[in-house]
């Protein structure tokens, strides 16, 4: 599946004399799909390593504006592009240390996500209206349903934590113990406004 999907696909296989890779280059679906072609074979994670980054000058220095991988194969032809991307695996791979901040994180330093343990994601009426009650008063009144169905607040002062634990105490829930360190305002999946929480609580 990897192999059709991916512009580049490492595949681990063991083929009894120990663990290795096989690399696909150029999988492609929609309205011109390409079937990635097997590139090379028990490889090493190094190999790998020097794989991928011959991948990205190739492309770099041969590639054009808007062009995967199944276009390069196709404007180049299978074999000049597998020369060029298998050259000098041998060499030893470096992998330099990156250190690196995103805007939000850099922006919200001081803040994180309260992940609330929720079984099979229920919650009280009483404990949504807690839920909504703690995200207005300490953080953007936003509360965000992960794909498993646990509430979430984003944007929470980590200084508040404690006084969220004692809150959360109070309705029978508890914090996870792993907080997330990015503080985008909104997560993915649902996010809905505490007040819009409290109000449906209230009807019902």
């Amino acid at each position: 599946m990897s192999r059709v999907l991916n512009d580049l696909s490492l595949v681990g296989v063991d083929d009894g004399k120990g663990k290795s890779y096989e690399a696909y280059v150029g999988g492609r679906l929609g309205v011109n799909p390409f079937v990635g072609i097997k590139i090379a074979d028990h490889l090493t994670e190094d190999a790998c390593v020097n794989l991928v980054q011959n991948y990205f000058d190739l492309l770099a220095a041969e590639g054009k504006k808007g062009e995967r991988a199944a276009d390069v194969i196709r404007r180049l032809g299978p074999d000049d592009f597998k020369v060029k991307l298998t050259r000098d695996l041998g060499r030893n791979a470096t992998l330099p240390e990156v250190h690196f901040s995103s805007k939000s994180e850099r922006e919200h330093a001081d803040k994180t996500v309260v992940k609330i343990r929720a079984i099979c994601g229920e919650v009280t009426s009483e404990q949504v209206r807690k839920i909504a009650d703690i995200a207005e008063k300490y953080g953007n009144s936003v509360v965000h349903f992960a794909v498993r169905g646990a509430p979430e607040i984003p944007d929470t002062k980590i200084i508040s934590i404690p006084e969220i634990r004692k809150e959360l105490a109070g309705v029978n829930l508890h914090c996870s113990k792993t907080m997330w360190k990015t503080c985008s305002p909104v997560s993915e999946n649902i996010a809905v406004r505490a007040s819009s929480i409290r109000k449906r609580c209230s009807k019902n």
